[in-house]
This record gives structure tokens, sequence and C-alpha cells, in this order.
């Protein structure tokens, strides 16, 4: 078991292997749970190394869906992270009952500190799929740097229902954005 203050992941039952020098080659599978997510089925190939964990593939299953990841711990010489993949058919209603369907994407997020106070971007793009039975699409980036939150081309489309976000939020509003619902919209 992982030891210490905040354990990102643990499981209750898995296989796995750690072999060869520095840097190790690690391989698990087994059941993962990630802070208060729900136990799922996962599998990951990586490397160990002095001052880093690397998954080099990772295959989550995940909200009746599927993701297929890459990630990075470093934490010499400071706390650094970053994950990226491809997320298929995933079941909102797995998190809220009222948002039913089945949306794939693909993700890139990075950031520094492992307690979630430091700074992070997340880059969503090729969102698709169906959420309460009508199309959904879109994508963007988001980030806190400090107080300070970003957002760059975020546009999610569902149905005949745009939303455009750009701009920054911090002790004053510099946001950008658009709403357009079938013919009717509103701008600001």
């Amino acid at each position: 078991p992982l030891v210490g203050k905040v354990i990102p992941f643990h499981s209750a039952s898995g296989d796995y292997t750690l072999s060869g020098t520095w840097p190790y080659a690690v391989h698990a599978s087994g059941m993962a749970q990630a802070r208060d997510l729900p136990q799922m089925p996962a599998t990951i190939e990586a490397t160990l190394a002095k001052d880093r964990f690397t998954v080099i593939k990772g295959d989550i299953d995940l909200y009746g869906g599927h993701a297929t990841v890459s990630a990075e711990a470093i934490w010499t010489p400071r706390d650094t992270w970053s994950a990226a993949g491809h997320v298929f058919d995933v079941n909102p209603a797995s998190i809220r009952a009222d948002l039913p369907g089945k949306l794939s994407f693909d993700i890139a997020t990075q950031g520094e500190k492992f307690d979630g106070n430091g700074d992070f971007s997340v880059d969503i793009h090729d969102i698709s799929g169906r959420l309460r039975g009508v199309p959904a699409s879109g994508g963007g980036r988001f980030m806190r740097s400090g107080t300070t939150w970003q957002f760059d081309k975020l546009r999610v489309g569902l149905g005949g229902t745009n939303l455009a976000v750009d701009g920054r939020l911090n002790d004053t509003f510099d946001l950008r954005f658009a709403v357009e619902i079938g013919r009717a919209s509103c701008r600001e």
C-alpha cells in the first residue's frame, strides 16, 4: 500500500510486477480507485525512476466506457504531473443521473504540486457523442494560475445550443461569452 497524507490512488486487489534496475519496469492490473471515484478495472505499463513515475500506457474502464492514457509524475526537482489520452463512450449518468449519454474526447492536462493547490491546465478536444439524447461537441482549454482562471476557445455544443467562453477571472472579470439557442442568441 502507498503511505502518506495524500494517496492519489489505491487498489485492494490485482497483480503487479517490478523488474529490472533503475528505471524499473512496472506492470500492474487490477481494480484501481483514485481519490473518491469508484473502483475501476485498470492495466498500466510504466517505469519507475528515482525522480519520476511514467505511465507509458494505461487502459482504464470507467463510467461504462474506456480510457487509454499516458501520464507522468515528477517529484525532483519539483512536483509536477501530466496526463493525456483518449476517453471513449463514458456515460455521465454515472456521476449525475440526469445526464445520460455516451461521450468521447481527447484530453491533456498538466500541473504543479500533488496536493490540488498548484497551477494546472486542461485541454479537451474533439468532444463527440450524445448527452440527454442530443449530439454533443466541443473542446477548448482552461487553466488556473494562482487565483486566476483562464479560458481559451472553450466551446461546447449540445443539440442546437452552443456556448463559447474566452477570457480570465480573478479580482476582475475579463470574460467574453456567447450563448446561442437555436435561432436566438445572447452575447455579452
